[in-house]
């Protein structure tokens, strides 16, 4: 790494801003401590299919004299590191640096146990829970090894070959991705934190929109996460195949009712088992079933398990999380079963859809110039979303959910916080001395976006928990 030393640190006005109740973005401080002299650390990722990402980072570790300045480069450190775990996953961290920095060593030496590693993950808290994705990532793949942060001697930096050049057909690419399209069945379901929408494209015609009231953070089981979809789906295929059947009258009417309103899941089963009887062996299955599930999705599974949604099946006592989890993630093989012979099923975070949508609405406007950076995309739900869509139309395959990669770093000083559930990126954030460990919980809120607007709790003084995302001040979901 080449950057001139040619600025002053500035960690101390970091610090200062912090104890002035003010954020300062991993950004700038990265950027600060690039440009300063310091102490180069190189972290090559290891990612799922043996490649490596390498990052470059650098501490002045020249500046770390106190108590306070250790504390701050620690707490930097441990926030990139978690930020680039949670936006790309991986097999293993390998950390190349001068190992002869005694305050440098003392602070990598803490990273593997302060994430987890070489514990169960029920045991793991804080930055733990990204490993716990990552690690369920790796057992969907049938990967036996757990995941590890090493160190090593600098000199030991191994010399990577050179990355190909990349196509740049973003128009052809999304042009192929719809071919056919016209002559399908197909069905669309966004799965949400407080509602399911579902729609039906008949032969390029949009037919049916669903949308199904629910709250999945307070589930304590996988069934009930997964028995609404199947109903909904199979509601969908009933009244699909009540048209390619030319069946109307009374039956067609209370399928409509069940779509059109919101009703208990008895009477859309009830208008489900009429319907499928009076259609006997008739029954169309969908060519295509497309669904966005709030959570880490690779190759059609569910491998997160760490999101809000699924937070009342974690705290449930009388289940195994792995094995209950475990269930949820074979999603896409349930739903096979709606589709027509040779019919698929397709899963994937709603951030990747939303980019790849971007981008076809652009290339149908014929405004394709505007994607030769790639596309960036946001959901904002009850918790928020990302994709990305490079400049070759290519989705990033192991990318987390709510991850934003230029965030705040910690208001100082630092102390012993939990990392947001959904994978958001640090949100390290300056604590109350009464550290409110209750409270702030029950807000459903790990962050607010500034003192005028949170809430009082009981027992809270409502300065407790704050922190600003990007350089737009916005709430960060637990």
């Amino acid at each position: 790494m080449d950057t001139p030393a040619v600025a002053r640190c500035k960690m101390d006005c970091f610090i200062e801003t912090g104890k002035k109740d003010q954020p300062a973005y991993i950004t700038d401080v990265r950027q600060n401590f690039l440009e300063c002299d310091g102490i180069d650390l190189i972290l090559d990722l290891t990612k799922f299919n043996g490649g490596i990402r390498r990052v470059f980072l650098r501490v002045p570790a020249g500046e770390i004299n106190t108590e306070e300045q250790s504390s701050f480069v620690r707490e930097y450190l441990f926030a990139e590191v978690y930020n680039l775990l949670s936006a790309l996953g991986g097999r293993r961290l390998d950390i190349y640096t001068d190992i002869s920095c005694v305050s440098l060593m003392d602070i990598l030496n803490e990273m593997p146990g302060s994430f987890g590693v070489g514990i169960p993950r029920k045991e793991r808290a804080g930055y733990g829970r990204s490993v716990n994705v990552i690690e369920r990532m790796l057992d969907s793949q049938n990967i036996l090894d757990g995941f590890a942060i090493e160190t090593h001697d600098k000199k030991q930096l191994p010399v990577l070959p050179a990355e190909p050049e990349r196509a740049a057909d973003m128009t052809g690419r999304f042009a192929k991705a719809f071919c056919g399209v016209e002559d399908k069945i197909l069905c669309g379901v966004d799965i949400g934190g407080t509602d399911i929408k579902l729609s039906v494209s008949v032969r390029g015609k949009l037919c049916y929109l669903k949308e199904y009231d629910w709250f999945p953070a307070l589930f304590t089981r996988s069934s009930q996460l997964i028995e609404p979809v199947r109903l909904l789906i199979r509601l969908l295929r009933a009244r699909v195949s009540c048209d390619m059947a030319s069946i109307g009258g009374p039956l067609a009417k209370a399928l409509d009712r069940a779509i059109t309103r919101h009703q208990p899941d008895s009477e859309i089963l009830a208008a489900i088992t009429a319907a499928e009887k009076e259609l006997g062996g008739k029954i169309t299955g969908f060519d295509g079933i497309g669904l966005c599930f709030p959570d880490v999705v690779i190759r059609n599974k569910i491998v997160g398990g760490e999101v809000f949604k699924t937070r009342g099946i974690r705290n449930n006592p009388d289940v195994e999380y792995e094995a209950e989890f475990r269930r949820l993630m074979n999603l896409d093989e349930l739903l096979a079963e709606y589709c027509a012979p040779g019919g698929r099923v397709r899963m994937t975070n709603d951030g990747p859809m939303a980019a790849f949508t971007a981008a076809m609405e652009l290339i149908a406007q014929g405004k394709s110039s505007r994607l030769k950076d790639g596309r960036f995309a946001h959901t904002l739900g009850t918790e928020l979303g990302t994709g990305w869509i490079d400049e070759a139309g290519k989705s990033l395959k192991f990318r987390w959910r709510y991850t934003i990669l230029s965030l705040t770093w910690a208001a100082f000083p630092p102390v012993n916080i939990t990392p947001t559930t959904c994978g958001a990126s640090i949100i390290l954030t300056r604590a109350c001395r009464e550290r409110c460990k209750n409270s702030w919980r029950k807000t459903g809120f790990s962050a607010w976006p500034s003192s005028r607007h949170r809430p009082e709790t009981a027992g809270c003084t409502g300065n407790c928990w704050r922190a600003a995302l990007s350089k737009k001040k916005t709430a960060a979901y637990l």
